[in-house]
């Protein structure tokens, strides 16, 4: 075993050496003693980058989320996209980055309730996804796509966190072909949700509204 708190393995080569964990015994380690133990590692050479498993798939699921945003910015037409189809782009790209890793999915807390409760290793990606998403509502604003409204615009991009663990459990789920009814969930739930975002009959309804209460 090497010597106490050598530094053998990176944070990248140790986040794929828990993934092999993950496909070879099909369970999370319960503890970074347990990793270190696999590893044939001493466990204080792994704290150096991670204190505790749930600090190293807290910077796995940030891992994932990040080889996402390089494969998208490396499409060209990307930056040309209005901002429903950045976010089926967004969702697509992402179930390609987790595929390989699918066995690690399925074990990983990820659930709407497991969010709540508070032990959600997503909370990096989280931060990251909702700053993406911010930045789609906002591009939205501008091409008109997004009707601006008091009190509920700027949760727009909260929602599609709600929309993304959906996907995700959604994948989880999915015995089909392919995962055709994944890439059917995702068409159909962007489509509804920039639906509900932009301007339709409501809008015009409440304006209305308002008009006949400033001149009743």
């Amino acid at each position: 075993m090497p010597a106490k708190g050598k530094n053998t393995y990176s944070a990248a080569e140790l986040l794929k050496k828990y993934l092999n964990y993950i496909a070879e015994l099909h369970e999370r380690p319960g503890s970074i003693y347990a990793f270190a133990k696999y590893l044939g590692e001493d466990k204080e050479a792994i704290k150096v980058h991670f204190k505790t498993i749930s600090h190293l798939e807290i910077a796995l699921w940030q891992s994932f989320i990040e080889e996402n945003f390089l494969r998208l910015n490396a499409e060209p037409a990307y930056a040309e996209y209005y901002a429903r189809e950045r976010l089926l782009a967004f969702y697509y790209t992402l179930l390609e980055v987790l595929k390989p890793h699918r066995a690690y999915i399925m074990l990983a807390p990820t659930t709407i309730s497991s969010s709540i409760i508070g032990t959600d290793v997503l909370s990096g990606f989280k931060k990251a996804f909702l700053g993406y998403t911010q930045g789609l509502v906002n591009l939205g604003l501008e091409t008109g796509e997004v009707e601006e409204r008091n009190f509920v615009t700027d949760k727009y991009h909260e929602a599609l966190w709600a929309q993304f663990l959906f996907i995700l459990n959604f994948w989880k789920k999915d015995t089909s072909e392919d995962f055709q009814k994944t890439d059917e969930a995702v068409e159909r739930s962007v489509n509804l949700s920039l639906d509900l975002m932009a301007r339709g009959p409501l809008d015009s309804i409440l304006e209305f509204g308002q008009f006949l209460f400033k001149n009743r």
